[in-house]
């Protein structure tokens, strides 16, 4: 699969200036990424440091530049989780 989902990087290719709400897993502990995306323009939400990731809100284009990041492990849209009753 690499870094991103073929159809979901597709969606972000189609539509750059979209604002996205993604999970990214990275190498290394995650919160010394946050200064590093915050100066390009990348909303932190929330660190998840028992999966090595950092839940971000940026546009499809930014989303993308971090697909050619070495300390990106893999992107994935962050969807809202539901219980079942």
């Amino acid at each position: 699969m690499g870094k991103i989902d073929r159809s979901f990087k597709r969606r972000l290719m189609e539509e750059p200036e979209a604002k996205v709400r993604l999970i990214v897993r990275t190498r290394g502990e995650p919160k010394i990424y946050r200064s590093l995306l915050a100066r390009r323009g990348i909303q932190v939400k929330r660190e998840l440091a028992l999966i090595k990731a950092l839940a971000i809100e940026c546009e499809a284009f930014s989303a993308l530049a971090l697909l050619r990041e070495g300390w990106v492990v893999s992107l994935e849209e962050d969807r809202e989780v539901r219980a079942l009753p």
